[in-house]
């Protein structure tokens, strides 16, 4: 929580300035593209937190049938030899 808390605290202060120097360079002009930058960004972010557990959690799966798969084709070769 106290990392969270500061990190998110980071966030912030970097977003307020950039909004600052924003308004300071173009009187305003921008702070709507940057509205729009800041909410497309926090839905990216969103749906990459909800996904990415999901997505990350299928690979495993997936990397472990083929390594079972892997093991079992090994192990079933004969053995030819003298």
């Amino acid at each position: 929580m106290i990392v969270g808390g500061g990190v998110a605290g980071t966030v912030h202060l970097a977003k307020a300035k950039f909004r600052l120097a924003s308004t300071a360079f173009t009187g305003g002009l921008a702070n709507p593209v940057v509205s729009v930058v800041e909410d497309v960004t926090a839905v990216v972010g969103t749906a990459l937190a909800l996904v990415w557990p999901v997505l990350v959690a299928a690979i495993i799966v997936v990397v472990a049938v083929f390594g079972v798969r892997l093991v079992r084709a090994r192990h079933s070769v004969p053995q030819t030899g003298a």
